[in-house]
């Protein structure tokens, strides 16, 4: 049974190394700042007891806040691969490379809204 819960800190630093290892690169000290201002704005996903994944959702202000480093285990998501492949979607582009690389041609009719879907 799935279960979303509050992250507990040493959650959040295997976070940030599952990002680094995916090639995102965290800011060397975000993390901890952010858990020093809103250690409650951290969310897990866990499944039978084990951890899966998780991210952030920081409310700064009533009219500003900040959500990311959503990231999973890669081999916990198999089926959501399987879903996304038997739907004919593929991936237009990769977070790491919106910054690195020229913009890709997006077959628009494979769109259906704006949000991410990260497989693992």
């Amino acid at each position: 049974m799935s279960l979303l819960r509050k992250l507990v800190y040493p959650e959040l630093v295997t976070l940030v190394g599952w990002a680094e290892q995916e090639g995102w690169e965290p800011g060397h000290h975000d993390a901890e700042q952010f858990w020093n201002y809103d250690p409650e704005g951290f969310l897990a996903i866990e499944e039978d007891g084990e951890f899966l994944g998780g991210g952030a959702i920081i409310k700064h202000s009533d009219q500003f806040g900040f959500m990311g480093l959503f990231i999973d285990v890669p081999d916990a998501n198999q089926e959501g691969i399987h879903w996304v492949q038997q739907r004919g979607m593929e991936e237009v582009f990769g977070c790491e490379r919106m910054y690195y690389s020229e913009a890709p041609e997006i077959d628009h009719s494979k769109i259906f809204g704006v949000s991410t879907l990260e497989i693992g």
